[in-house]
């Protein structure tokens, strides 16, 4: 008999001995680092679980995630609340506060729209983010257009005009 055979007439007798569990399978996470440290927080101790996962993550001798380390911070919280102010020509200061990132979400991206570059990174100067952030924004805009037309050519040259 040759061996497939074999491993075909193996698997038809396993077929009933296969046992189920209600337990889900255990998968790597993808930063495990920032899971685990995230549920050490929440739970407040290391959970039964949680030894677990990090056994099976050890074992599997998975390579961190690399740090990117550029010397700044980005802001992480999307409620973080914007205040301004300035003075009205009456004498009085003015205060405004608001919440960027969910006026932002509120204005364009639950339309489906996109949001315009100025008042992105307005926005994002308001939520704390870095010079050097704002810039990189600011110069990826200018090149994408200065691209578009010629990548608006490109495809009518393929597909043809309307």
């Amino acid at each position: 008999m040759s061996s497939r055979l074999q491993k075909m007439i193996e698997t038809r007798k396993n077929l009933g001995k296969t046992k189920f569990t209600t337990e889900e399978p255990m998968r790597p996470i993808v930063n495990f680092q920032n899971y685990y440290e995230t549920k050490l927080r929440v739970e407040g101790h290391e959970s039964e679980h949680l030894r677990k996962l990090k056994e099976y993550h050890n074992r599997l001798n998975i390579r961190p995630p690399r740090e990117l380390n550029r010397g700044y911070v980005y802001p992480h919280d999307y409620e973080h609340i914007g205040l301004g102010c300035h003075l009205t020509k009456s004498g009085h200061v003015k205060v405004t506060v608001c919440l960027p990132f969910v006026d932002q979400y509120t204005k364009y991206h639950s339309k489906g729209q996109n949001v315009p570059v100025k008042e992105k990174v307005r926005l994002m100067k308001l939520a704390g983010y870095p010079e050097e952030i704002l810039k990189k924004i600011i110069e990826k805009d200018m090149k994408f257009k200065k691209e578009a037309e010629t990548n608006k050519k490109f495809l009518e040259k393929i597909f043809g005009s309307k």
